[in-house]
C-alpha cells in the first residue's frame, strides 16, 4: 500500500473541510486520500496514511476505512490516534481500519468521557500502549451503552480497559457497553482489563497469549463474559473477580467450558 501524510483534526462540521492543507479529496479508489462524503462523515480508500496529528471526532461523525486489511492509519506519536466523543443524539462510528501504533504511550481508541450509544466495527489496533480506551469522569461523563464488534487488540501494552478518572465515582464510570466478537492477543499486560465499570458484556470474545491476564476484572459488578475463547494468558485466563461472570467460554488450557 501506498502512504500518504493525512494531517487532520475532526471535530464535527470540521469533517466537511477534510483533506484541505493535507490531502486533496478525490474520487474513491487505491490510495485515495479520506473522502468527505457529506457533513461529519469521511471515507478512507484503500491505502495507508501517516496521522501527523491526532484525529478528534466530536458526534454526530462517522469515519469509515475499506476494511480493516485494507485502510491502514499510521500513527507514531503519543496519546490518542483517534480520540471521540458523542451524546445520545450525536453518536460515532469507526469501521474498516487497522490503526498502527509504534509509541508505547499511545491509544489506539481513546474516549475521555461522553461516548454513548456510538458505534466501532471491524478494527484493528497494533502495538499501542493501549488499544481501546474507555474512560469516564465527572467533567464529561460517563460512557454508555456503546458498541465495538470484530475490534482487535494485539501487541500491544493493555488491550482494552475501561476506567473512571474519578475512581469509584458513581454514574462517571464506562457502563453498560457490549462488545461481540472482539480479541486481545499477545500483549504485554492485561487483554480486558474493567476497574471501574458495571453492565458491561462481552459476547464470543476472545484473549489469547497476552502476558497479564486475559480478562482481568477488578471491583465491579454485573459484567458478563459470554461464549468466547482464552488460552495461554500468562497471570491466569481470567481473574479472581472476572472468573465467577464467565459462562460457556472455552478454556484451551484446561480443554473444558468455564
Amino acid at each position: 500500500m501506498n502512504r500518504r501524510d493525512f494531517c487532520s483534526t475532526l471535530t464535527g462540521a470540521a469533517l466537511a473541510g477534510c483533506g484541505a492543507g493535507a490531502a486533496q479529496v478525490a474520487t474513491p479508489g487505491p490510495s485515495a486520500p479520506p473522502v468527505p462524503l457529506q457533513p461529519n462523515v469521511v471515507a478512507f480508500g484503500a491505502g495507508s496514511y501517516v496521522l501527523t496529528s491526532p484525529m478528534v471526532l466530536a458526534g454526530p461523525a462517522s469515519l469509515t476505512g475499506s476494511g480493516s486489511g485494507m485502510t491502514e492509519l499510521i500513527w507514531n506519536g503519543p496519546g490518542a490516534a483517534i480520540q471521540v466523543s458523542g451524546s445520545d443524539d450525536s453518536p460515532v462510528r469507526v469501521t474498516g481500519v487497522t490503526i498502527r501504533c509504534s509509541d508505547p504511550a499511545s491509544v489506539g481508541i481513546y474516549c475521555p468521557g461522553n461516548l454513548r450509544r456510538s458505534q466501532f466495527s471491524d478494527i484493528l489496533i497494533t502495538n499501542a500502549g493501549t488499544g481501546v480506551m474507555l474512560l469516564g469522569n465527572a467533567a464529561l461523563g460517563g460512557v454508555y451503552y456503546n458498541t465495538f464488534h470484530n475490534v482487535g487488540a494485539s501487541r500491544c501494552q493493555f488491550g482494552f480497559v475501561l476506567t473512571s478518572l474519578d475512581g469509584p465515582t458513581a454514574g462517571n464510570r464506562a457502563n453498560a457497553n457490549l462488545f461481540t466478537q472482539c480479541y486481545a492477543q499477545f500483549c504485554s499486560s492485561n487483554g480486558f482489563l474493567i476497574s471501574y465499570g458495571n453492565g458491561n458484556t462481552f459476547i464470543g470474545c476472545s484473549a489469547e497469549q497476552n502476558a497479564g491476564y486475559g480478562f482481568n476484572f477488578l471491583s465491579v459488578q454485573g459484567n458478563a463474559i459470554l461464549g468466547g475463547y482464552v488460552e495461554g494468558n500468562g497471570m491466569g485466563n481470567f481473574s479472581p473477580v472476572a472468573l465467577p461472570m464467565a459462562q460457556g467460554v472455552w478454556d484451551a488450557d484446561r480443554t473444558a467450558l468455564v
